[in-house]
């Protein structure tokens, strides 16, 4: 069962890779946070990139506890392709 600080640890480890992308991010750059698309939505003059931010404490990997966020991740590149948007994915996961 997920303790209440497994879950602010997964809003710090969030809220640490928001911080990273601003401050890595061009000036004309567009970052937002909980965006459309994912928890992090880059858009630049030519690419739109999307972050999709897990944290999961418990030490062993399983492809269960990311499968929801790829799938989804997978819709939309589908809906994006169809309507010729070039979008990049990430799923920055503990």
């Amino acid at each position: 069962m997920r303790q209440a600080d497994s879950t602010i640890k997964g809003y710090v480890y969030q809220f640490n890779k928001s911080i990273c992308e601003l401050l890595s991010a061009n000036d004309d750059d567009i970052v937002t946070l909980e965006g459309v698309i994912e928890d992090i939505d880059i858009h630049s003059c030519t690419e739109i990139t999307t972050i999709q931010c897990k944290y999961h404490e418990d030490g062993k990997y399983q492809i269960s506890s990311v499968a929801t966020p790829i799938l989804e991740m997978l819709c939309h590149y589908c809906e994006s392709s169809y309507l010729g948007k070039s979008v990049s994915y990430i799923l920055y996961a503990y």
